[in-house]
Protein backbone atom coordinates (compact mmCIF):
# COMPACT_ATOMS: atom_id res chain seq x y z
CA UNK A 1 0.00 0.00 0.00
CA UNK A 2 1.24 3.40 -0.93
CA UNK A 3 1.21 6.31 1.12
CA UNK A 4 -1.42 8.04 -1.34
CA UNK A 5 -3.64 5.06 -1.14
CA UNK A 6 -3.88 4.94 2.15
CA UNK A 7 -5.01 8.89 2.11
CA UNK A 8 -7.21 8.38 -0.17
CA UNK A 9 -8.59 5.42 1.68
CA UNK A 10 -8.67 7.64 5.24
CA UNK A 11 -10.35 10.64 3.62
CA UNK A 12 -13.28 8.31 2.38
CA UNK A 13 -14.11 6.57 5.61
CA UNK A 14 -13.72 10.67 7.08
CA UNK A 15 -15.85 11.65 4.12
CA UNK A 16 -18.19 9.07 4.77
CA UNK A 17 -18.40 9.40 8.70
CA UNK A 18 -18.78 13.10 8.32
CA UNK A 19 -21.58 12.63 6.00
CA UNK A 20 -23.43 9.76 8.04
CA UNK A 21 -23.49 11.74 11.14
CA UNK A 22 -24.30 14.73 9.71
CA UNK A 23 -27.34 12.86 8.34
CA UNK A 24 -27.86 11.44 11.60
CA UNK A 25 -28.86 15.00 12.94
CA UNK A 26 -31.08 15.59 10.53
CA UNK A 27 -28.71 17.57 7.55
CA UNK A 28 -28.75 16.83 3.84
CA UNK A 29 -25.06 16.78 2.77
CA UNK A 30 -26.43 16.22 -0.63
CA UNK A 31 -27.93 19.85 -0.34
CA UNK A 32 -25.15 22.33 0.64
CA UNK A 33 -27.29 24.90 0.25
CA UNK A 34 -29.87 24.13 2.35
CA UNK A 35 -27.22 22.96 5.05
CA UNK A 36 -25.72 26.55 4.91
CA UNK A 37 -28.85 27.89 5.27
CA UNK A 38 -29.80 25.85 8.34
CA UNK A 39 -26.77 26.63 10.00
CA UNK A 40 -27.72 30.85 9.29
CA UNK A 41 -30.80 30.50 11.19
CA UNK A 42 -28.86 28.48 13.87
CA UNK A 43 -26.71 31.62 14.07
CA UNK A 44 -29.43 33.61 13.69
CA UNK A 45 -31.39 31.63 16.83
CA UNK A 46 -28.41 31.78 19.07
CA UNK A 47 -27.40 35.47 18.66
CA UNK A 48 -31.46 36.22 19.41
CA UNK A 49 -31.02 33.56 22.68
CA UNK A 50 -28.36 35.65 23.88
CA UNK A 51 -30.03 38.98 23.34
CA UNK A 52 -31.13 40.23 27.35
CA UNK A 53 -34.02 41.99 25.44
CA UNK A 54 -35.37 39.34 23.49
CA UNK A 55 -35.05 37.05 26.65
CA UNK A 56 -37.18 39.22 28.68
CA UNK A 57 -39.92 39.89 25.63
CA UNK A 58 -39.79 36.22 25.86
CA UNK A 59 -39.84 35.89 29.38
CA UNK A 60 -43.05 38.41 29.07
CA UNK A 61 -44.52 36.62 26.64
CA UNK A 62 -44.69 33.43 28.82
CA UNK A 63 -46.15 35.37 31.49
CA UNK A 64 -49.20 36.64 29.65
CA UNK A 65 -49.81 33.25 28.08
CA UNK A 66 -49.79 31.74 31.70
CA UNK A 67 -52.19 34.40 32.27
CA UNK A 68 -54.35 33.82 29.87
CA UNK A 69 -54.24 29.87 30.92
CA UNK A 70 -55.10 30.92 33.99
CA UNK A 71 -58.34 33.08 33.36
CA UNK A 72 -59.69 30.35 31.06
CA UNK A 73 -59.27 27.93 33.80
CA UNK A 74 -60.88 29.83 36.02
CA UNK A 75 -63.58 30.75 33.14
CA UNK A 76 -64.53 27.49 32.93
CA UNK A 77 -64.77 26.66 36.54
CA UNK A 78 -67.05 29.18 37.09
CA UNK A 79 -69.22 28.56 34.13
CA UNK A 80 -69.34 24.88 35.90
CA UNK A 81 -70.14 26.51 39.34
CA UNK A 82 -72.99 28.65 38.26
CA UNK A 83 -74.43 25.59 36.23
CA UNK A 84 -74.47 23.28 39.22
CA UNK A 85 -75.93 25.93 41.19
CA UNK A 86 -78.34 26.74 39.09
CA UNK A 87 -79.45 23.02 38.59
CA UNK A 88 -78.98 22.84 42.75
CA UNK A 89 -81.37 25.96 43.15
CA UNK A 90 -84.31 24.17 40.26
CA UNK A 91 -84.18 20.79 42.21
CA UNK A 92 -84.40 22.91 45.74
CA UNK A 93 -87.53 25.37 44.24
CA UNK A 94 -89.03 21.80 42.90
CA UNK A 95 -88.73 20.23 45.91
CA UNK A 96 -90.41 23.04 47.98
CA UNK A 97 -92.78 23.59 45.31
CA UNK A 98 -94.05 19.43 45.38
CA UNK A 99 -93.85 20.01 49.74
CA UNK A 100 -96.85 22.64 49.10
Amino acid sequence: MSDAHITEVAEAAAERAVSKTLLLIGMDVSKPLEAQMTFGVLREVARMAQDPEFRKDLEHTRTWRLLWESVRNKGVMTAVGIFIAGAAAALWVGFKNMLK
